[in-house]
């Protein structure tokens, strides 16, 4: 029987293991048919809408039939592969259109922004015109920073930035994430590393079961009382337990 309530904790668990086991790697030809999804990016304006939704949800399901039909699924990730949005972004940041200019001079400037991004961001690679799957986790999570903050959003939701990244890459998102806020916007981290949340948040709402079991303040608690929160033990029990 399911679980009422959806467990995130489940899914970490079966996505680990999916990985371990590379239960959904595509190995290769076989005898089975295969059955290959042609994914665009996920997004060229850097806006999402509810297109965007339907069009994953039809695929997903396409996906998801033909696997349970035992055909030799090819699912990618989609990537930019005709550089739409970095077509874009270099119209929007230099107020121009590539339509009005020779070939030439527009992919100069493409060339340009993109080693822009590349420094301020400081993505380490070894050939700038090589293939982002073959980055390291860092580096491959700066290019992911560069392109949602590129886009000059006014809210940000951050769903583990830092997990998997080695320790300079984790303090440079870091800045990026406290840039972005001071700047006046809007932030929504939500990470399993306490001790993220606790040194970038202004507000902290911990959940348990899919309930709010607390909103607390990271300057006026201490990590005890986070830790019992995260449990589901809400304010008013802990000051019980203290009374007695």
């Amino acid at each position: 029987m399911l679980d009422k309530r959806f467990n995130l904790e489940n899914e970490k668990e079966m996505q680990k293991l999916w990985e371990e086991k590379e239960a959904y790697k595509f190995k290769g030809v076989d005898e089975r048919p295969v059955y290959s999804v042609d994914t665009p990016p996920p997004t060229v304006s850097g806006k999402l809408h509810v297109g965007h939704i339907f069009s994953f949800t039809q695929s997903e399901m396409l996906v998801r039939y033909h696997r349970l039909k035992g055909e030799n699924v090819y699912y990618p990730f989609g990537f930019d592969d005709n550089g739409l949005p970095t077509e874009r972004l270099v119209e929007r940041e230099e107020g121009i259109f590539a339509k009005d200019l020779p070939r030439s001079e527009f992919i100069e400037k493409c060339t340009a922004t993109k080693d822009k991004y590349i420094k301020e961001f400081d993505i380490r690679l070894g050939d700038v015109n090589g293939n982002i799957g073959n980055l390291s986790g860092g580096n491959a999570q700066k290019v992911i920073i560069a392109r949602e903050l590129s886009a000059n959003p006014k809210l940000l939701i951050a769903c583990q930035p830092t997990r998997g990244v080695d320790i300079g890459s984790i303090e440079f998102i870091h800045k990026q994430i406290l840039k972005f806020r001071d700047a006046g916007n809007t932030v929504i981290l939500i990470s399993s590393e306490l001790s993220e949340i606790m040194s970038l948040s202004d507000r902290v709402i911990v959940m348990y079961k899919g309930k709010i079991s607390g909103e607390v303040s990271p300057k006026e608690v201490s990590m005890a009382a986070m830790g019992l929160l995260m449990a589901g033990i809400g304010k008013e029990e802990q000051d019980h337990e203290k009374e007695r």
